[in-house]
């Protein structure tokens, strides 16, 4: 069955034109340009809102069901998600900024430089094994190929 969204959305398109106007550049302004668009018949569905949006035909699903059960006010309200939490510690960071602030982060000093140091000995070392390694391997695929 058809949803009539002229009849479903209860805002008029002004008013949808006036809040989409004061939501914009935030990320909410595209869910109420979807109702707008719905509303004045420019799209007579999700499935052919989706592309004048830009989000899927399924984002814009959620969207409606979030209008329908919550109103207007829950789509307005932009909820970030946040990816996973920092292992730094709050300690660690402040320390890093302030590092940062005094220049130090740009040039590895102290016990940064001398680590640095080992780790690319360490990794030279590895690398020209690996070479050993390669060349062996290429001199027995000769040998195995004769």
């Amino acid at each position: 069955m058809r949803t009539n969204y002229k009849e479903a959305i209860r805002e008029t398109v002004q008013q949808l034109a006036d809040l989409e106007k004061s939501l914009r550049r935030k990320p909410t302004a595209a869910r109420i340009r979807m109702l707008r668009l719905l509303k004045s018949g420019q799209a007579r569905s999700l499935q052919t809102c989706a592309p004048l949006v830009g989000y899927s035909r399924i984002q814009l699903t959620r969207w409606w069901k979030q209008y329908t059960d919550e109103g207007i006010e829950a789509v307005t309200i932009y909820r970030p998600r946040f990816g996973k939490r920092s292992q730094l510690t709050t300690e660690a960071f402040n320390d890093l900024k302030q590092k940062m602030r005094e220049g130090r982060i740009a040039r590895l000093e102290g016990e940064l430089s001398a680590a640095t140091f080992e780790n690319r000995e360490l990794i030279r070392h590895q690398i020209n094994d690996l070479k050993e390694k390669v060349a062996k391997a290429k001199e027995q695929f000769v040998y195995d190929r004769n």
